[in-house]
């Protein structure tokens, strides 16, 4: 039998979390090291154009169904 934490303990060691001065998920705090301007959104058009494709097929894969289905 394993033991594991005891309740109210987490299950991470504190020794083994990682240090608080790690850089970001955008790879730097400071906006002059990043390719966007202070206020700038990042621009997603391959993602919105990949959700419309998979919708259009989602879709159109519904209508063959609701077709078939409609004509037996």
């Amino acid at each position: 039998m394993t033991s594991g934490p005891g309740p109210g303990r987490s299950r991470m060691d504190p020794d083994s979390r990682p240090p608080r001065d790690t850089a970001p998920a955008t790879g730097s705090s400071r906006p002059e090291h990043t390719d966007l301007a202070p206020g700038e959104e990042p621009s997603t058009p391959g993602a919105l154009f990949l959700s419309v494709i998979l919708l259009m097929i989602v879709a159109g894969f519904w209508v063959i169904i609701y077709l078939r289905l409609l004509h037996r």
